[in-house]
């Protein structure tokens, strides 16, 4: 059985292939999401042109201090038709997901259910965004968010 990937895109575009949870529950699974993108999650409204993923990312990020624009995740959003956007502007990492990520979360079933972002999508973000890849085999949860903290103090120093 191969791993399915999560695709994590930081405030600077570095992107990270994360291996999805598969053992934990639907509430577990949530947890690793909101620390992905630090905060509640919420799906970009309106991608209505790509029906097999979500992009999620911070409800409350532009309420943070210091709040650092994630310019894929907006523009992600105009390209794909969010009808909040441009206005909207998202902040923080982005998490995309393959769509059944949202039946795990409703219905609380085991991490069987997740499917992995489609490779047609991580091609079009390499291409269309110019993604930098931070590795090149999937990580787990925890190392991205420690990628994610490392890069924050290097910035911070």
């Amino acid at each position: 059985m191969s791993t399915s990937i999560w695709i994590v895109v930081d405030e600077d575009g570095t992107g990270y292939r994360v291996a999805a949870p598969v053992d934990d529950t639907g509430q577990e699974i949530l947890g690793k999401m909101q620390a992905l993108v630090r905060g509640l999650i919420e799906p970009i409204q309106g991608l209505r042109q790509v029906d097999d993923i979500i992009a999620w990312v911070n409800e409350e990020g532009a309420l943070v201090r210091n709040p650092v624009r994630n310019a894929t995740a907006t523009a992600l959003a105009v390209t794909l038709g969010d009808p909040n956007a441009p206005a909207q502007t998202y902040v923080g990492p982005m998490l995309v997901t393959g769509s059944m990520s949202v039946r795990v979360l409703v219905t609380g079933s085991d991490g069987q259910n997740i499917t992995e972002v489609p490779e047609y999508f991580e091609n079009f973000l390499v291409g269309m965004f110019n993604i930098d890849w931070k590795t090149d085999e999937p990580i787990s949860v925890e190392e991205c968010v420690e990628y994610m903290d490392a890069a924050r103090e290097e910035v911070t120093a």
